[in-house]
């Protein structure tokens, strides 16, 4: 049986009475014995009408309105936000899931005490591929942005572990994909075949 660890969290004092959420700690199926755990965050309270304003607050989302949930990649977390529960992937304990969840929970306030300046998203744009993000890389494997080839902060920045301007602008004198010009030769004299008088 997966093991379930359930925390009570409620709206701060003034703010939303009994809005909070009910927190459960599931054991993956196929590694009982791991240390890291999956989140189902229950919220005691439907935010249907807010998922617009809040795929507006998270600008790496997937949502498209009428399919009743938010996809984002979180540090290497599959983040899904549903109208009456929020799931979280892999996480490694107690104290990181109450953190996860805590700073969730502030975007659905967030989210709740703007909706009259936030402009909602209805549709976001369709996520790019791991090659695509590839393809805008120098493509050089320098490693100052951390990883060891750009492939690899490819998929970082596809899962959310990375950000853009980590990676510098390549130096044209160490790019090492930039060709050097040949050398330049030294003027040659034409030959003549032999036994033809010089020209006249």
């Amino acid at each position: 049986m997966n093991s379930e660890r359930t925390h009570i969290r409620t709206a701060a004092a003034g703010g939303g009475g009994d809005r909070g959420y009910r927190l459960r700690l599931v054991n993956i199926d196929c590694m009982r014995e791991s240390v890291h755990f999956n989140v189902v965050m229950d919220l005691t309270e439907t935010i249907a009408d807010l998922l617009p304003y809040l795929a507006a607050l998270l600008p790496n989302c997937t949502y498209g309105h009428g399919s009743g949930v938010i996809n984002v990649m979180d540090g290497g977390h599959i983040v899904g936000i549903y109208p009456e529960r929020i799931t979280i992937t892999d996480v490694t304990g107690s104290d990181q899931a109450e953190a996860l969840c805590a700073r969730y929970f502030g975007l659905i306030e967030q989210a709740r005490s703007g909706i009259g300046s936030i402009q909602p998203v209805f549709q976001t744009a369709p996520k790019r591929s791991v090659l695509e993000l590839y393809r805008e890389l120098p493509k050089t494997n320098c490693g100052q942005c951390g990883h060891a080839t750009c492939l690899a902060f490819a998929a970082a920045l596809y899962r959310g572990e990375a950000a853009r301007n980590a990676c510098p602008p390549p130096s044209p004198r160490r790019d090492p994909g930039r060709r050097r010009r040949p050398a330049r030769s030294e003027p040659t004299a034409t030959l003549k075949p032999a036994g033809h008088p010089p020209g006249r």
